[in-house]
């Protein structure tokens, strides 16, 4: 996000360091620190001159970061029919102890090593840092299978037909194995009627009423209609194989955990090193190297489990003891990294603009005091820039602005303070023009509603838009204008009360921009434009005047039957 730039004294060259005195600790990285203290202090009552290095001890620590890469597995099982494809193992203990070898040989694989290493190298941040970074390892995917016989069908691939139990024929179906049929000329009555219309002898069956079933041949079986005479069914439970796979499948990755040498560095650059991970890397404030050296990554890997190989960095990081005096006043510091970054800073600045902030809270209290305390408090930069966050942001961005203009040199709580002590002010200058402005908007908003409904506008509006539903389109875009008027007059007439009062502590740039926030008055200017625009139309009504369709539709349903 763009913010506004607060007008700012030239800086002059960085303090040289004090004659005779000899510093191991890289004069760009010292440079760098004081610049940081320089910009705090400039504009704020003291020139950037007045601070003096006085003392820094320091050096770039060297020391060593690991990445342990730990091998894992993911393994799926299945059963399927048939003799599968794979590393045949005996039993499911065998198939246990071959992931587990395998796991132990990938950890001691150089190519994979040596893989991890070029993929590391390629990252900004070099895997410093790094946890639980998840490399896979797809190529090395394995598939064990342990084939058993089938207990179904004992490993023929063929079970004994239940229908015919093996015999592969069954009873017939027609003579039910009584080897005989009806007589399929007399239907087993055994007499036939003649062309005379006279009883006489069946001459198929011969009187007997029934004849030979010529289905099975009067054997009294036929085919089996399940097995077709083989006495022998598929097995399905194998898919006629007679075999059974129990099949593993094994992929392998391998999770970083990173850890470095503690012993080497300070105590208070630890939990700093520990949230920056590897943006200690990207953001510059330290240096470091993949270990390649193939006697040290065998020494590295021994020190490591069996089912992991260690990635280390080489790594430097300044640090250093600083302090300077702002005048008469010592301050001290940690520098860290190679950007020069200032930490636990002494809160020098809650001395140095100690009468602002006190000006700052009185005028809070006491509304008369604000103008000429604000004038006097504003020679300052912190003021003007505390005035501009108030004046622009809510308190949580105005919070944030101020951090990154002062991240050190004040206590917890304390700028935070002065936010709200201003916010307050402002709210004190713009009450009352607030009050009018918000008056002389609804105002305007009336007449324009009055203009609008008595001139019968709406009524000529309405007919044209297509859809009824819409009908009250209009009316609508004529509040949300009113709303819009209310809203703009109280922030003009706000505006100029705070142009006259903080106008001079703002940049050229942040002046034309000056506008406040309209707060809870928004929503009162959206219930009272409402409000008044519902009662033009009552007023329209009873004056004879026609009113809104939307109205009259709501007003006819309101009305006692």
């Amino acid at each position: 996000m763009v913010i506004d730039h607060i007008d700012e004294e030239p800086d002059n060259a960085t303090e040289p360091v004090a004659e005779g005195e000899e510093l191991t600790f890289p004069q760009e990285i010292t440079d760098k620190a004081l610049d940081r203290l320089r910009a705090v202090i400039r504009g704020n009552g003291i020139k950037t001159e007045s601070l003096t290095l006085q003392e820094i001890k320091g050096s770039v620590i060297e020391f060593e970061g690991q990445s342990h890469f730990k091998l894992e597995t993911l393994v799926s099982d299945k059963r399927t029919s048939g003799r599968e494809q794979g590393l045949v193992c005996g039993s499911i203990a065998d198939v246990k102890t071959r992931i587990k070898s395998e796991v132990e040989n990938l950890a001691h694989n150089k190519d994979i090593k040596k893989t991890t290493i070029q993929n590391q190298k390629v990252r900004q941040d070099k895997g410093f840092g790094v946890q639980h970074q998840i490399i896979k390892l797809d190529k090395h995917k394995h598939r064990y299978v342990i084939h058993e016989s089938c207990n179904i069908c004992r490993g023929d691939g063929k079970i004994e037909c239940n229908h015919c139990r093996g015999k592969g024929r069954e009873i017939c179906n027609r003579c039910h194995g009584d080897r005989f049929m009806p007589c399929t000329l007399c239907r087993g009555g055994g007499t036939i009627t003649n062309a005379q219309g006279q009883q006489q002898q069946c001459t198929q069956c011969r009187s007997e009423g029934r004849i030979p079933c010529r289905y099975c041949h009067q054997s009294g079986q036929q085919q089996c209609s399940m097995c077709k005479s083989t006495g022998q069914l598929s097995c399905h439970e194998c898919n006629q194989s007679g075999w059974h796979s129990h099949v593993t499948i094994a992929q392998f990755k391998s999770i970083s955990r990173f850890d470095y040498d503690k012993e080497k560095l300070p105590p208070e650059a630890l939990p700093i090193i520990d949230d920056l991970g590897p943006e200690l890397i990207t953001e510059g404030h330290a240096q470091t190297a993949i270990i390649e050296d193939i006697a040290r990554n065998e020494a590295m890997d021994k020190q490591g489990s069996q089912n992991e190989y260690i990635i280390g960095y080489d790594t430097k990081l300044p640090w250093a003891d600083l302090t300077v005096n702002i005048k008469t006043m010592p301050v001290t510091a940690k520098v860290f990294g190679y950007n020069g970054e200032t930490l636990f800073v002494t809160p020098f600045m809650e001395k140095i603009t100690a009468k602002p902030l006190s000006l700052v809270n009185e005028a809070s209290l006491n509304p008369a005091l604000i103008q000429g305390h604000l004038k006097e408090a504003g020679k300052y930069r912190v003021i003007r820039e505390i005035v501009f966050a108030a004046s622009r942001y809510s308190r949580a961005k105005g919070q944030k602005f101020l951090e990154t203009k002062y991240p050190f040199g004040y206590q917890i709580g304390t700028l935070e303070m002065a936010l709200v002590q201003t916010d307050r002010i402002l709210k004190n200058i713009t009450q009352g023009p607030r009050k009018k402005g918000f008056i002389l908007g609804g105002v305007a908003a009336a007449a324009l509603y009055a203009a609008y409904i008595f001139s019968g506008a709406s009524n000529v509006i309405t007919p044209l838009i297509p859809l009824k539903t819409q009908g009250i389109l209009p009316d609508t875009a004529m509040i949300a204008l009113g709303v819009l008027a209310s809203i703009y007059t109280t922030k003009i007439t706000a505006r100029n009360a705070l142009h006259d009062v903080i106008g001079k502590l703002l940049p050229e740039k942040s002046q034309k921009s000056l506008m406040p926030k309209i707060g809870v008055l928004g929503i009162y200017a959206v219930a009272l434009n409402v409000l008044v625009f519902i009662c033009l139309q009552e007023i329209a009504k009873q004056s004879g005047i026609d009113s809104s369709l939307w109205y009259e539709a709501i007003r006819s349903a309101t009305e006692p039957a």
